[in-house]
């Protein structure tokens, strides 16, 4: 007697796991975008803060707070800085950062973060 269920397992799995490994890499992407963008601003705070400093320049908060992205995310995101001091007494630091997820999707998606903070005299 053949068994019409045959072999049904096999295809109920395939069902059931590749929308769940489609939704767990969705959850990592996420939550690496979401860290990213925290440590981002994070590090523009920190960045202009030190800038602003009476014994520091833009240059040196600049380095500080590309550093600091960089180890917290250097690994999966290429990190760039832009700092300058504006006419209004102000430092001002951009952090931009180009996210890879997972190796593949490193389109336009950029990520973007910008601090400033009074100069102290």
């Amino acid at each position: 007697m053949i068994r019409p269920s045959r072999g049904s397992a096999v295809v109920e799995f395939i069902l059931v796991s590749v929308p769940l490994l489609l939704l767990s890499m969705t959850v990592v992407a996420v939550g690496l975008a979401s860290l990213a963008m925290a440590v981002l601003r994070d590090s523009a705070v920190e960045g202009a803060r030190y800038a602003a400093l009476a014994d520091q320049n833009s240059a040196a908060g600049c380095i500080r707070a590309s550093l600091l992205a960089r180890q917290a995310i250097g690994r999966f995101a290429n990190v760039s800085a832009v700092c300058d001091s504006s006419a209004a007494g102000f430092e001002v630091v951009e952090l931009r950062a180009q996210i890879a997820m997972f190796g593949l999707f490193t389109q336009d998606r950029e990520l973007y973060a910008i601090s400033q903070a009074p100069r102290e005299n």
